[in-house]
């Protein structure tokens, strides 16, 4: 190390002692099952997303269940999601889930 400050390799050396490696967290089988079925829901709603988004915007008022199943699985979850969806116009508008609430609307379907 040249040209370093006198004395800094000591205090280097003494912050690597004093650092004990970082243990990953020990999940219960429990939690394990958990993260499991959550991480599961989560495809759910992507597939779900996807097919919705796929969908021509003219023939989205047939596939609205789609974003109904959506607010369902966010329910379960206890977990908001973000839903990106093109419009006509090529401009993606946001639909937010949010638990336990009214399931959003597409804003550029017609009801």
């Amino acid at each position: 190390m040249k040209n370093h400050t006198p004395g800094a390799e000591v205090i280097l050396d003494e912050i690597v002692k004093r650092e004990k490696p970082i243990e990953e967290p020990k999940l219960t089988d429990e939690e394990k099952k958990m993260h499991a079925i959550k991480t599961v829901a989560r495809q759910n709603i992507i597939a779900k997303a996807n097919e919705y988004i796929k969908t021509p915007v003219e023939d989205r008022k047939s596939k609205r269940h789609l974003l109904s199943e959506i607010q369902a699985i966010v329910d379960e979850l206890d977990d908001a999601f973000v839903l990106m969806v093109p419009q006509k116009d090529g401009i993606p508008t946001c639909i937010t889930f949010n638990p336990n609430t009214p399931e959003p609307e597409d804003p550029g379907v017609e009801s």
